[in-house]
């Protein structure tokens, strides 16, 4: 063997455990030119599909790869240092050259990257009185994120997450190798028309003597009076529905008085199509809570787990429902 030949073997810079390139982690790289670009987290977010606090994480990486400050946070305001906006260009000019090579060469899977998906699943009643106002405020944030809404008619009792990434949950079970996050505790109490009650009632046995309208089954009237401290049985007049909407909207038709909560009344309510004909509630097991999968490895944080889009939707459900909550108070 030449001694040419001796040298190439030697030589370490051409072992095949040795990249050609020094590169820092490609993630944390992506985050810092997306924060530099905008001038903003929350653009940086948006544009990557991961929450804010993912992103600090990775700018803080590259910042401990490279040894030194990329970044400068001043009252809220994010701006460059002197190197961070040197390294900028360069990363934005490669990003750039890689962007266009792969539209020119690749333009479907170019396209089908950029547009992802999240399928919810969620329950009727929740769909219609909560989301159905709010969803929009997340599209808008998240044009990029194309949404499938499910509507599960019986969660109560089916399995979750069959055809979903993410479920929005109103009930107590727990789901055998599910996560679920609660967010809000439903709390019912009486509503109806004021055409059917004008003014709040002085005694809670008043009910009895208006009709009692009972949402799948005439057990839970009987569990409200007693919870609420009534001993006097009420007579179970009216009629059963076996949905939930429907048995509101007729509390609003006058046809009767019915238990609802928080989330299937406070439209109503607002609106003055309904009143609370007495002030206390029942504080039931029932939660609006996330389901998602749980980790596959039991160590693993189950945030980091879950997909961007994930992750994106359950911060945004997480803040749009304290905002619910806090309005409740005033």
């Amino acid at each position: 063997m030449s001694d040419a030949s001796n040298s190439l073997n030697n030589n370490p810079n051409n072992s095949p455990n040795n990249s050609a390139y020094h590169l820092p982690p490609l993630k944390a790289l992506k985050a810092f030119e997306a924060v530099g670009r905008h001038q903003s987290f929350k653009k940086a977010t948006e544009e990557l599909c991961v929450t804010q606090s993912a992103v600090s994480r990775q700018i803080s990486q590259l910042e401990d790869y490279l040894g030194v400050k990329l970044l400068e946070r001043n009252n809220r305001k994010t701006q460059l240092t002197d190197i961070g906006q040197s390294y900028l260009l360069s990363l934005s000019t490669a990003f750039k050259g890689i962007s266009d090579a792969t539209q020119t060469l690749f333009p479907s899977k170019a396209q089908k990257h950029f547009q992802r998906s999240l399928k919810i699943g969620v329950g009727p009643a929740f769909a219609e009185y909560w989301l159905t106002g709010r969803i929009g405020l997340f599209r808008d944030q998240y044009p990029q994120i194309k949404l499938e809404i499910h509507i599960n008619q019986n969660l109560r009792i089916a399995a979750p997450l069959q055809d979903v990434d993410v479920e929005i949950y109103t009930g107590s079970k727990i789901f055998e190798g599910y996560s679920r996050e609660p967010l809000f505790q439903l709390v019912d109490y009486p509503v109806c028309s004021p055409r059917l009650i004008d003014e709040p009632l002085n005694e809670v046995a008043e009910l009895h003597q208006y009709t009692l309208l009972h949402e799948s089954s005439n057990h839970w009237w009987p569990r409200w009076f007693e919870a609420v401290g009534c001993d006097e049985k009420g007579k179970g007049t009216g009629p059963v529905i076996h949905d939930e909407t429907l048995c509101v909207k007729l509390a609003v038709a006058g046809e009767g008085i019915a238990l609802g909560d928080a989330i299937s009344t406070a439209p109503y309510l607002n609106s003055g199509e309904l009143m609370r004909p007495v002030a206390v509630g029942m504080v039931t097991n029932d939660w609006v809570s996330i389901v998602k999968k749980e980790p596959v490895n039991a160590s693993t944080d189950a945030a980091s787990n879950a997909s961007p889009e994930v992750s994106l939707f359950c911060e945004w459900l997480r803040v749009e429902m304290q905002r619910f909550t806090l309005s409740l108070k005033t």
